[in-house]
C-alpha cells in the first residue's frame, strides 16, 4: 500500500493486479474487487503467466540522497484447496 498525492495505491504483486481509494480501507476494498474480478474472468493461462510466487516486497525513501528500507517476504499466493486440518 503506497499513499500519492491524494489516494491510497495497492498492489498485488503475485497477479501483478492494482487499485486505489481514498483511503486505506477503500484501497483494500478496491483491490480485492479487482483481484476476484480477475480471477473470475482471466482465462487459466493468463492468470499462470502473472502468478508469482515468492515475491519480495520492499519500499524505501530516497529523499535528501538517503533511503531506508523495510522489507518482508510477501505471503504465498494459495492455490487449489486448502489443506484438511491436520494434514500434512
Amino acid at each position: 500500500m503506497a499513499k500519492s498525492t491524494f489516494l491510497y495505491v495497492a498492489l498485488c504483486p503475485e497477479l501483478d493486479v492494482a487499485s486505489q481509494g481514498a483511503t486505506i480501507e477503500e484501497a483494500t476494498a478496491n483491490l480485492r474487487e479487482a483481484v476476484t474480478l480477475f480471477l473470475e474472468t482471466a482465462e487459466s493461462q493468463e492468470i499462470s503467466r502473472r502468478l508469482r510466487s515468492g515475491v519480495f516486497v520492499t519500499t524505501f525513501d530516497v529523499a535528501d540522497g538517503h533511503f531506508s528500507i523495510c522489507s518482508r517476504p510477501a505471503r504465498k499466493a494459495r492455490r487449489g484447496r486448502r489443506r484438511e486440518q491436520g494434514a500434512p
